[in-house]
């Protein structure tokens, strides 16, 4: 119950002046910080935009905020600072529900307002139903879990929107024969000679009979299409009109390891083995859909997304993304079409001229650059390509001298700068290595407040994670092992894969520990299946490898895609928990994400996404609010 004095001061300004300022002063310290950047940046109409959308925030805390004695339930996290006004009241409430909020302490409430495009308040349901004034939606949560709206902190969505509109996804098939059959549907709604992709994200464990398909399997499903079928970063399966195509004939032309199988009598199969440089090539080489399929392309990857209750991503850049791959993103912003908050990092695709090209790239783009949908977020994940140790855990990295040198170079340049950073590492021997490099340029120029990042690390030891929580360096984690753990188990033995990822021994350390998933080729995009196997150790043939040991709580899992996310993107004033003041990005779950078996997670979905206060994403009962 909430006892009210806001009657009794309603002619005492200074009152109310004086508790506004003391629980909302960060609302206009956004006003003031983000309205002069909007200016800056991206003109007066964004601007205004920008001013009226704060103000809405702003207005609700003057009219309702003041004088108010706050008794908390115990199904209340921030008890709202506001009393019933019939004229006016928040846009939206959501009522009747179980409200994860990610806050400091984890706790719950069972009911949101919004007002404009923030969180206006949280509290019980007699509290926020009696907030609604005659223009207020009313959203009845029947006992569903809100979260805030899931952050993938590394992932690549700009390089896989390119071609998401056309390719062919074999993610959900349980089958060989329903990943072929996809194929053949493909090829006959296809024009004879347009290509046909499968570019990764498929593991031959998901199928019944756990194999690749044959060349001459993938041949008859194609047609009289060229075909490029990828599996993870080791094998593509192309037939002999995609073979021609990519002018693929000798083992020269898919540098730098690449090898072709050959049958009994030498001939090409149109089986390719490699590693991830490899594959980047390939995949760089095939042709790309014209401009307009690239950018529906992407809106349709973000709106896959969206059904899954993600709000925002940070792109890591990755292998053959260049300039012109960010543009059809850029167009998306541009029009005002963003249904996504999108962090970016730029990377060097020049081997040996890294730092003069990033240099480059970011004459005009400081860090930070941008507004609250697309935001310049630094550097990675690759800053100087002789210090890549490409993809497999368990494996020793010796880079030369001349490459650490290059990287402390760059290192050091990025620092001063004041850039942020996030750099790949599969092993825990590349992890050392850097780690190296970091302790010298920390001596120099310290780099805990850039929130700087090691990614991967699957197999880390435990020097690896107090060496970076030393420096204040986060540990990005992403499920690469949820479909590549058995061959971790062949490398380092099953002692050794328990505790891989180290994921509980990190958070106990005091690691902020970002969650992701990393490359559509080589795993699912579904955090839900991510969170899983954060929650179960299970790979994806649900063989258990990693400990109860390294298992973290639910609610950890959470804080991993939401707060923690935000927080790499020096967002967490804003977003990444429910709490007032924070930007409306919220999920409304399909099931009780807390009381549900956790092998069930997988299959959760949003049935309502909001970003920005505004529905991207409606399901089910909220059909009604569908965009």
């Amino acid at each position: 119950m909430l006892t009210y004095c806001f009657k009794n001061c309603i002619f005492q300004p200074s009152c109310i002046l004086v508790n506004v300022f003391k629980t909302h002063e960060y609302l206009f310290y956004t006003f003031l910080s983000d309205s002069v950047t909007a200016i800056w940046d991206f003109g007066m109409k964004r601007f205004l935009r920008r001013i009226a959308a704060i103000t809405a925030v702003i207005t609700t805390a003057l009219t309702f905020a003041a004088c108010s004695e706050q008794e908390s339930a115990n199904t209340s996290t921030l008890t709202p600072a506001a009393v019933s006004n019939p004229v006016t009241g928040p846009d939206m409430v959501l009522v009747g529900g179980t409200i994860l909020t990610v806050d400091a302490t984890d706790s719950t409430a069972e009911a949101i307002a919004i007002t404009g495009n923030r969180i206006s308040a949280v509290g019980s349901t007699d509290q926020i139903r009696a907030l609604s004034g005659d223009n207020t939606r009313v959203i009845e949560l029947e006992g569903r879990t809100v979260v805030p709206g899931l952050t993938d902190s590394h992932i690549h969505i700009i390089r896989a929107g390119l071609t998401w509109g056309r390719e062919i996804s074999w993610a959900n098939e349980s089958t060989l024969e329903g990943a072929l059959e996809l194929v053949r549907t493909a090829a006959s709604n296809t024009p004879d000679g347009e290509w046909l992709i499968v570019a990764g994200g498929w593991h031959k464990l998901q199928f019944d009979d756990q194999r690749l398909p044959s060349a001459a399997e993938v041949t008859e499903a194609a047609g009289n299409h060229p075909i490029y079928v990828q599996y993870l970063y080791d094998t593509a399966i192309l037939n002999a009109a995609a073979m021609t195509a990519m002018n693929i004939a000798n083992d020269a032309d898919v540098p730098p390891v690449g090898v072709l199988r050959r049958d009994a009598d030498g001939n090409p199969t149109g089986e390719i083995d490699g590693n991830i440089l490899v594959f980047h090539a390939l995949l760089s080489a095939l042709p790309k859909p014209d401009f307009a399929t690239q950018v529906d392309g992407t809106k349709e990857l973000m709106a896959e997304l969206n059904r899954l209750g993600m709000t925002s991503f940070s792109d890591g850049g990755g292998g053959g993304q260049m300039p012109e791959h960010y543009k059809p993103l850029l167009r998306i912003w541009q029009d005002g079409e963003m249904t996504m908050r999108v962090a970016y990092h730029l990377m060097s695709q020049k081997r040996g001229q890294e730092l003069d090209d990033l240099k480059n790239l970011t004459q005009l783009v400081p860090q930070g650059f941008g507004d609250d949908w697309l935001r310049f977020n630094g550097f990675g994940e690759v800053i100087i390509w002789e210090m890549h140790d490409g993809s497999r855990a368990g494996m020793q990295f010796n880079p030369s001298s001349e490459a650490k040198a290059a990287l402390r170079t760059a290192f050091g340049w990025i620092a001063e700068n004041g850039y942020g950073m996030e750099i790949h590492a599969a092993s825990d021997s590349s992890a050392q290595q850097i780690l190296d490099v970091l302790d010298e340029v920390n001596a120099e120029t310290p780099i805990a407040d850039l929130r700087w990042s090691i990614l991967h690390i699957d197999a880390a030891s435990v020097s690896t994670l107090e060496r970076m929580k030393a420096l204040g360096v986060s540990f990005g984690l992403q499920s690469r092992l949820y479909t590549g753990g058995e061959a971790l188990v062949e490398l380092l033995g099953e002692d050794r894969a328990r505790s891989a990822p180290p994921i509980k021994t990190a958070l106990d350390l005091g690691l902020l520990v970002g969650g992701g998933t990393d490359a559509l080729a080589v795993g699912p995009y579904n955090p839900w299946i991510a969170i899983r196997w954060l929650l179960d150790g299970k790979l994806i043939s649900r063989e258990i490898t990693r400990g109860p040991e390294e298992i973290p709580s639910r609610t950890q899992a959470l804080r991993l895609y939401t707060y923690n996310g935000a927080w790499l993107q020096f967002a967490e004033d804003d977003r990444g928990s429910i709490e007032v003041g924070k930007m409306a990005d919220i999920a409304v779950l399909s099931e009780d994400y807390m009381a549900m078996p956790v092998d069930d997670i997988a299959g959760l979905t949003s049935l309502l996404t909001l970003v920005d206060g505004r529905a991207v994403h409606a399901d089910g009962p909220y059909e009604d609010l569908a965009p």
